[in-house]
């Protein structure tokens, strides 16, 4: 399988999760100084880092991106992935668009079908079977590129019922904000990526993400569309830079490997980026080799800023192409 014709990108999960604001900042502002092409939050009301510790302090996502929007110069951002159940597709058309201006038209659209039944039971939040959600996300993202491209809109959907809604103002991004979708559904996740996504967001090991590659481009090929015009992300659950792969692996612990083991494939710690620097090259090539062009590893506070930047100087120059841009 070829690897991708795309420029190679780098950015951070900056999750809001047992952290401060000004803690956040601090690492937003550096991702914008040092040279990382996108910075991302997530979306969630409950840890999902901590999931054993409930009462872990975890901040609204969209919030804090604004803030983010507004103490950053050049870096692309945006919430990844955003959970379509927890708001109406209007309400968030709205919130997009807003922080696309606030950053200038920096935003990238992440939304996905959702998938924390624990956030949904405590909050009262209805969790629909699985093709209900992602059916759901596909009226949603055709709802959203609709009001940010058409003067009125009306759908008349299975799930929501736009009449005759005005939009304004409209992003500043023309001619729209990626939306990148996330998931790995082989039947219908990946078939609403082929039909409507700009970008596709994931999290696995090489070995486990050939088969979501391989039907992607089934479904692209069914919807006539080239699999290469999509940009295809890949988000490490962790990155630990020390002497090697197996002491990195050491310092995940037993419960974030688990967690892992759960998504699937014959190789948990494949999810994390973890090792030395050449060990880090490498396991990126792996994914190169697959069609992905964009790698963003989750953060976690205390925030490694010797390790981040060593990250930069040693890992980041290696992919980058002459000739390509790097935003």
């Amino acid at each position: 399988m070829p690897a991708t014709s795309k420029a190679i990108k780098f950015g951070l999960t900056i999750q809001p999760e047992n952290v401060s604001w000004p803690e956040m900042q601090k690492l937003w502002q550096f991702a914008d100084d040092v040279g990382f092409d996108t910075a991302f939050t997530s979306d969630h009301m409950i840890s999902v880092l901590w999931m054993d510790e409930p009462d872990t302090p975890c901040m609204d996502g969209w919030t804090v991106l604004t803030g983010a929007a507004a103490v950053t110069k050049r870096i692309r951002l945006g919430v990844m992935i955003t959970g379509v159940t927890y708001r109406h597709p209007s309400v968030l058309a709205k919130m997009a668009v807003t922080v696309d201006h606030i950053s200038n038209g920096r935003l990238i659209l992440g939304i996905g079908a959702a998938w924390n039944v624990a956030e949904h039971t405590a909050y009262g939040i209805p969790f629909h079977s699985n093709a209900d959600r992602i059916h759901r996300l596909r009226e949603a993202v055709q709802i959203i590129k609709s009001l940010w491209s058409q003067e009125r809109t009306t759908i008349d959907g299975r799930y929501y019922q736009i009449k005759d809604a005005p939009f304004s103002p409209k992003p500043l991004q023309q001619p729209r904000p990626p939306i990148w979708i996330g998931g790995w559904g082989e039947k219908l996740t990946l078939k609403v990526v082929a039909e409507e996504a700009d970008g596709w967001n994931v999290t696995g090991s090489p070995s486990s993400l050939v088969p979501k590659i391989e039907a992607l481009q089934r479904h692209c090929d069914a919807a006539s569309r080239d699999i290469d015009k999509i940009e295809k992300s890949v988000m490490f659950l962790r990155m630990i830079l020390c002497d090697s792969k197996a002491q990195a692996a050491d310092q995940i612990g037993a419960q974030a490997l688990a967690q892992a083991a759960r998504r699937g494939g014959d190789d948990p710690a494949g999810q994390f980026l973890l090792g030395s620097t050449e060990e880090m090259k490498e396991h990126i090539g792996k994914f190169i080799d697959l069609g992905f062009s964009h790698f963003i590893p989750v953060v976690t506070a205390p925030y490694d800023y010797d390790a981040l930047q060593r990250f930069v100087e040693e890992v980041i120059p290696a992919f980058r192409r002459p000739g390509l841009p790097t935003a």
